[in-house]
């Protein structure tokens, strides 16, 4: 007897679920825009570190460098550059 009142309680309230209304309609497209719009902007980040990665080695190639020797030197150069970049002015020294 319980189980059967539980279950048309439970039917009770799967039909009585209210339907989306517009503004969830409208949240859930912004959302969905919002979506597309961060794979768009991942997928053209990608594509322009792939060709800055061309030229990059396109450019060791012209000036007979080594590969191995030009990503030693970019990676000393990022590593470096991020050190400073993270650098707060009150970390550093006085009178830098």
């Amino acid at each position: 007897m319980e189980n059967d009142s539980f279950a048309r309680i439970a039917a009770f309230l799967a039909r009585s679920k209210p339907p989306m209304n517009h503004l969830d309609q409208k949240i859930t497209e912004m959302q969905d825009r919002t979506a597309v719009l961060h794979r768009q902007r991942d997928a053209a980040r990608l594509e322009r570190a792939k060709s800055y990665a061309d030229a990059f080695i396109r450019k060791l190639e012209a000036d007979d460098i080594p590969l191995a020797v030009g990503l030693k030197a970019f990676q000393d150069l990022s590593k470096f550059s991020h050190e400073r970049s993270t650098s707060s002015p009150q970390s550093l020294p006085a009178g830098s």
